[in-house]
């Protein structure tokens, strides 16, 4: 009978440890106002500075500001209201140092030291933590749905899938899809490998009939806006071989095609953070498909690995490559990893995700690709 997820109880250091890392971060990320601050730029996730116009409009005018301050591209932001309801009473009580203690309460509602170790690894999520951020509450709400989940409690599943659409939409496309990956599961874990790569040519398929004959409904339609804007059109639209560059781009482009400076020669943070967390990506991905390819692995193993991998094929269909979309699963699969496997083992499968990170980063440069060019994100902003 399936088990419950294991826990590693977070001990008061533990604890305090994590906090003094994420709080030092926080308090450059402060000092730096995201300018360029000791040669380092890019300090904040810039999703997280729309989510504060439009909760600090909330707070100062009411629902009337949304139409007001909610970008084109963000427009179904009030569609998504439990990241408003989360964190507005935190802003109205502490101003924008609320969000810092929301999110860390995110972090640590996990009650699990090994997803303070994924966490880490995923330095992404750290430089999320000024602001509000739908990164971390997706893994916050998903925690708990894969625990559901392993353990066959399918309503509890449905709950937890519903309030991450009402989180994150394409995070509840995510979470809908796992639950039904879970209930079509074979027993065997090389079965499943055989399930992925039938869902593989099932979704490519849905792939070019959504954008062919459902190119209106809501979520499809925003997001080919953006692709159209982002200059991703093509990408988007031209059938089954673009979804396998998007599923090839949503696994490795994070490690694989790093943004080394930016337009000013800085460092940039961010860039440096999705680095690093890509590097974890692809550690996950080795290790789902050796859970996968053994049947000696245990159930647990392959069940996540089997939800993993489906969670990649799923917001593959998006027409953009957004690899931060999967980062929430990292965290998670991190965490496994570190209760259920050797050190030493886990230590070698990072060193060769880095060597693979920079001679595929090599290739791309050598074969005319090139890495993407440096750009600027987000924009300045004062927490005084």
């Amino acid at each position: 009978m399936p088990t419950p997820l294991t826990l590693t109880a977070v001990t008061p250091r533990k604890q305090v440890l994590f906090l003094l890392l994420a709080l030092s971060i926080y308090v450059l990320q402060v000092l730096s106002g995201n300018l360029p601050f000791l040669g380092v730029s890019n300090w904040l996730v810039p999703d997280g500075q729309t989510y504060h116009e439009v909760i600090d409009a909330l707070a100062t005018d009411g629902f009337q500001a949304l139409g007001v301050v909610v970008p084109e591209q963000f427009a179904g932001v009030p569609a998504n209201p439990v990241l408003f309801v989360y964190y507005y009473p935190f802003y109205v009580l502490l101003g924008t140092g609320g969000y810092f203690v929301a999110n860390q309460l995110l972090v640590l509602s996990s009650r699990d030291a090994c997803i303070l170790i994924g966490f880490v690894l995923t330095p992404y999520f750290l430089l999320s933590a000024p602001l509000p951020s739908k990164d971390l509450m997706v893994v916050a709400l998903y925690i708990p749905l894969l625990e559901a989940l392993i353990n066959r409690r399918w309503l509890w599943g449905l709950v937890l899938a519903t309030v991450l659409f009402l989180v994150r939409d394409g995070a509840g496309v995510v979470a809908f899809g796992s639950l039904m990956a879970a209930l079509t599961a074979p027993k065997r874990p090389r079965y499943r490998l055989f399930l992925l790569a039938a869902g593989t040519v099932v979704i490519t398929i849905f792939n070019h009939l959504v954008y062919e004959y459902f190119s209106d409904a809501f979520i499809v339609s925003r997001n080919l806006q953006i692709a159209e804007d982002e200059g991703n059109f093509d990408l988007g639209t031209e059938g089954a071989s673009s979804y396998l560059i998007r599923l090839l781009g949503n696994g490795t482009n994070l490690a694989f095609r790093p943004v080394l400076f930016d337009m000013e020669g800085n460092l940039p943070l961010l860039s440096l953070a999705y680095w690093i967390s890509g590097v974890s990506e692809v550690v996950c991905l080795m290790y789902s498909i050796r859970f996968l390819m053994s049947d000696d692995s245990d159930s647990r193993s392959s069940d996540i690995a089997l939800l993993f991998l489906s969670t990649l094929l799923i917001i593959s269909l998006n027409p953009l490559v957004q690899p931060r979309y999967q980062l929430f699963f990292v965290v998670i699969m991190l965490a496994h990893l570190v209760k259920t496997r050797p050190s030493r083992e886990i230590v070698l499968a990072f060193m060769l995700a880095t060597g693979m990170a920079v001679s595929a980063a090599a290739a791309y440069v050598v074969s005319g690709i090139g890495l993407p060019a440096a750009y600027d994100w987000g924009k300045p902003m004062s927490f005084l």
